[in-house]
């Protein structure tokens, strides 16, 4: 969601403000049909489903659109990859965590503790090829120049 707001927002910087615009008219008929679809068996689990998608799809078109119709740079395509399979690594871990047996507190004190920390690692692995460069009070500043 995040990417998609960069991308949309450097579009209407662009000039391009129309794209998002007619983007953003996209969800509401996948939420639609997401609902019309599991009519006979609804439920507040398939309304969320059917809302996320129609959000998925505005982010996608949005991002494809500010990487056609602004200049990208290999190097920043390349980070842009990088930064995903962070993203992604970070939320196969949180995941993994909501799959721990262990009461819901505890479960989420462990994640508000660990998966920062781990996530930061990923990004000094990744960046930096250490783990525990990001891992320090200065560390966001670096991780900033860094980008």
């Amino acid at each position: 969601r995040l990417t998609g707001t960069f991308a949309g927002s450097a579009l209407v910087a662009a000039g391009k403000s129309r794209i998002p615009l007619l983007a953003w008219l996209l969800p509401y008929p996948i939420m639609a049909a997401g609902v019309v679809l599991s009519w006979g068996h609804i439920s507040l689990i398939s309304i969320v489903w059917s809302y996320v998608a129609g959000m998925i799809v505005v982010n996608v078109v949005v991002m494809a659109a500010g990487f056609k119709h602004l200049k990208v740079e290999r190097a920043q395509l390349a980070r842009f990859w990088e930064c995903a399979g962070i993203a992604l690594t970070t939320t196969a871990i949180a995941y993994g965590f909501s799959r721990l047996p262990l009461h819901p507190w505890p479960l989420v004190l462990l994640s508000i503790l660990v998966i920062p920390v781990l996530h930061v690692a990923i990004i000094g692995t990744v960046f930096a090829r250490n783990p525990r460069e990001f891992l320090s009070r200065s560390g966001p500043g670096r991780l900033r120049d860094a980008l």
